[in-house]
């Protein structure tokens, strides 16, 4: 960095060197190195508060000296030294000077864009650098995206919950069709459910059968998400709603549920759910219209480790039972037969887990 050294002086009457920066320029034109004689939180009155920093001195005289002309006008250079006694930065290395390796606000988007998306700082950068055209055309550093992350989350502290609030209430006033409630236990967030306009509608037309699940963990508070869906007619997901709730508990259900048929005032007419008894209890509390049946695939994900390791790797022993759970064109005598075949086939009459999900 050059050490051009702009000094905006107006003429007073009090001495010159009052000012600290104007006695480290006298310092360094008498070749000396600045000692650390002073604390630069101590001010005395009528100083300006400065800080150490990690500028290095060399001893440059090269200097430029204005002062406001007596009329007020105007400014009037009155010493001027062109001669540096260091290198100066070539075109290939301005980039890595102090003035230019400052973030500039599209760099702060893209450090606080990447973590919504859970993308580390690092990461971040390397994206920013192909981006631009690799590292010849980035000013930043990766250090400077990391320092930037840890003081937004520094500043954000254990206020994000109050912003969550904040930003679902600005956007219920922007939207008036937008829901959301939240409950508190002894001032912690305990659950929030929130629905969008998009997904009131396709409650309204594809509400019918919905499905939701706490499968999902947040990494910072391990808040569960618990997401509401639905299906439409090209059989793709719709949301419907959605929550955050701190455990599994029956009163957290609950009230999710209560806050779901406060939004969209009926019931839905089958609700599945994995084998969560919490789920089961909230369930015939809330909905009472409504019939509880199981998710399939959370029960088939469970048979590899409640059979054995043989009959685990047994190829024919998954086709037969996938092809009979997930046919919807036999009958339910048909079913009846067939599911005793297959338990008589590979011995497990005395599988209790097979015996409670049959009964179920």
């Amino acid at each position: 960095m050059p050490a051009l050294m702009f000094v905006f002086m107006q003429k007073k009457k009090t001495n010159k060197y009052d000012d600290i920066q104007t006695r480290w320029l006298a310092c360094s034109r008498q070749g000396t190195q600045r000692k650390k004689d002073f604390d630069s939180l101590d001010m005395h009155v009528g100083e300006r508060r400065y800080r150490n920093t990690n500028i290095k001195r060399s001893g440059c005289n090269a200097c430029i000296k204005i002062h406001m002309t007596k009329d007020r006008a105007s400014y009037k250079i009155y010493e001027f030294v062109e001669a540096h006694n260091h290198a100066l930065f070539n075109i290939n290395d301005r980039r890595f000077s102090r003035k230019n390796r400052q973030m500039k606000y599209t760099d702060f988007k893209t450090v606080l864009n990447s973590s919504s998306y859970n993308v580390g700082a690092r990461r971040a950068h390397r994206i920013q650098t192909a981006l631009n055209g690799e590292f010849e055309h980035t000013r930043v550093s990766e250090i400077d995206f990391k320092n930037f992350k840890r003081d937004a989350v520094a500043c954000v502290g254990n206020k994000d919950v109050k912003m969550l609030i904040n930003k679902l209430s600005n956007r219920r006033d922007i939207v008036p069709s937008f829901f959301f409630e939240y409950k508190c236990n002894e001032q912690k967030l305990s659950a929030i459910f929130w629905v969008g306009e998009v997904a009131r509608i396709n409650y309204k037309e594809f509400g019918d059968v919905i499905l939701f699940d706490g499968t999902f963990r947040t990494n910072k508070h391990a808040m569960i998400f618990v997401p509401f869906l639905a299906v439409d007619n090209h059989k793709a997901s719709v949301v419907v709603g959605s929550a955050l709730i701190s455990g599994e508990t029956i009163d957290n259900f609950s009230w999710v549920l209560k806050a779901f048929l406060k939004c969209h005032d009926k019931q839905p007419l089958f609700v599945i759910t994995d084998q969560c008894s919490a789920m089961k209890q909230a369930i015939s509390m809330v909905f009472t219209e409504a019939k509880h049946r199981l998710c399939m695939w959370h029960i088939m994900k469970k048979v590899p480790s409640k059979v054995s390791a043989a009959l685990n790797h047994d190829p024919n022993f998954n086709k037969v039972i996938n092809k009979l759970v997930w046919n919807i064109h036999i009958g339910p005598m048909e079913f009846e037969t067939r599911w005793h075949e297959m338990i008589h086939q590979f011995n497990l009459g005395g599988d209790t887990w097979f015996i409670e999900m049959y009964e179920i």
